[in-house]
């Protein structure tokens, strides 16, 4: 990917490939031509559901959301393999993460896991996930 590629002023909700491998969610928004801002960034990552033993998609803070001030990152352009748009229910699923609970402090209830397991569900339909 190439820094023109993305306008600077842009800033909008993008999957990220590293360079790491990391596949990361985020309010994305270029700065200069050598680097770039990650706001509220979240890995995505696959895991086996203990209670199923299914593959699930959890989101999980890439910043040390426990240890700075702001959730965010400056990356320089060469870190980033590509970008995607993710889907609508994706987006969804990402501003609730970061809107809807505080990643930093609140403990799920079961409330809130099943509201997860509901949008990994239909995740999981639309993306024909098993």
């Amino acid at each position: 990917m190439t820094e023109t590629e993305i306008k600077e002023e842009d800033t909008n909700i993008t999957i990220l490939r590293l360079r790491t491998g990391e596949d990361v969610i985020c309010e994305f928004q270029g700065l200069t031509k050598k680097t770039f801002m990650m706001f509220n960034p979240m890995i995505i990552e696959y895991v086996r559901d203990r209670e199923t033993g299914k593959i699930i998609m959890v989101m999980t803070p890439w910043v040390p959301v426990y240890l700075v001030k702001q959730n965010r990152a400056e990356m320089m352009y060469t870190e980033m393999i590509t970008s995607f748009a993710p889907t609508d229910s994706l987006t969804e699923y990402y501003l609730n993460k970061i809107n809807g609970t505080d990643v930093t402090d609140q403990v799920p209830t079961n409330e809130d896991q099943q509201r997860e397991r509901d949008y990994v569900s239909k995740l999981k339909e639309e993306h024909k996930l098993h």
